[in-house]
């Protein structure tokens, strides 16, 4: 099957949007967000220059033999809501601007040497209109209580906890930038803070003009797959997008399917994977250790469809990696019990009439 994706220029706003309703979710089996605060500042560096920053690749939801279970973005409230697409790529990038300039909670990420932190992000007014700067320094990370502190924090060298503290230093609370109501009292204060003061005004109409217009026109290229998009061209796209992180196995995806009728194989395979190994038999060898969850899950596809053939049923007796995908929840409840018998009697033929341990 030929498939055939979509790709159209979107309102990063609207996707935004999208995210916080929960029409755009993830699918059980992407892995959790895990930007670190330089990596989040430099998303919103790139943003503010309107630099392009990737495509976001998302599957259509709706198509009756992909059951994916679903989950919503890090930093959005739980929904109870079927979503209208299941982001594939872009998750980081996705997450990261969605907590920074569109959640009005506080970002939990981390430091680039792994320690747990929450911030809030600023932009510096006036470094992002000096050609001189790099626009990364103009980015500004603030703790929780929005004060940053030295001397094992004693001392307070930037407080921006209120309104006319941020006035004050000029400095820009990236996440009411999507807020027209908020945007719109926070210039308001800033021009009544700086009334009498023409050249700050000034710059407030620079910055709103050249960093605000930007990143609210901002438009991100968005590929979409059809729902009509089979199981194996998922595994497969997925596989391709994420070269840089750990390639998604079938396992990992037949996990998703089967965890919309709540059911969880990983769990299940940990169970079986003690009986195939004899964990709990009197004499223990590691004859069958590895066999793997990816192996064992061939094995009750190969025997399901060696039992729909002598059963009449069509097809053929086949475990590639389409066949596995398309098992059934229905059919590997129903052969799991045999295809674990046949390990256990593969074992003992091996150990007792071979003497391989």
């Amino acid at each position: 099957m030929i498939i055939l994706p979509k790709s159209n220029d979107t309102d990063l706003r609207q996707l935004l949007y999208d995210v916080q309703e929960g029409k755009i979710q993830l699918p059980e089996f992407q892995r959790d967000w895990t930007w670190d605060d330089n990596r989040i500042r430099g998303i919103i560096a790139s943003l503010s220059q309107g630099y392009p920053m990737g495509a976001v690749m998302q599957l259509q939801y709706g198509n009756p033999d992909i059951k994916f279970k679903y989950r919503t973005i890090t930093g959005v409230e739980n929904k109870n809501v079927t979503p209208e697409y299941l982001v594939l790529d872009g998750q980081q990038r996705l997450t990261s601007i969605y907590q920074s300039t569109y959640s009005n909670q506080v970002v939990a990420t981390k430091t680039d040497k792994g320690k747990s932190i929450k911030r809030f992000y600023y932009l510096d007014m006036n470094k992002c209109l000096d050609d001189n700067e790099d626009r990364l320094d103009a980015v500004i990370s603030v703790p929780e209580d929005r004060k940053i502190k030295t001397n094992f924090d004693r001392d307070i060298i930037m407080d921006l906890s209120t309104r006319e503290l941020e006035y004050q230093l000029k400095m820009f609370p990236i996440n009411i930038i999507y807020d027209n109501t908020q945007l719109m009292q926070w210039n308001f204060g800033y021009m009544m803070y700086y009334k009498e003061d023409v050249n700050a005004n000034d710059l407030l109409n620079r910055f709103q003009k050249e960093v605000v217009e930007t990143i609210l026109q901002y438009k991100l290229p968005v590929i979409t797959l059809d729902k009509s998009t089979p199981r194996e061209a998922v595994c497969k796209v997925f596989e391709n997008v994420n070269t840089g992180g750990v390639p998604l196995t079938v396992f990992e995806l037949v996990t998703a399917t089967y965890a919309t009728n709540e059911f969880d194989l990983r769990k299940d395979w940990e169970k079986c994977k003690k009986i195939i190994r004899a964990e709990n038999e009197t004499l223990r060898t590691d004859l069958l250790d590895g066999i793997d969850e990816i192996n064992f899950l061939t094995s009750v596809t190969l025997y399901t469809s060696y039992k729909n053939k002598v059963n009449g049923k069509s097809g053929t007796i086949s475990c590639k990696k389409k066949d596995v995908l398309n098992l059934p929840y229905e059919s590997y409840l129903e052969n799991r019990d045999a295809v674990l018998d046949g390990y256990k009697i593969a074992r003992e033929f091996l150990l007792q009439n071979e003497y391989v341990f």
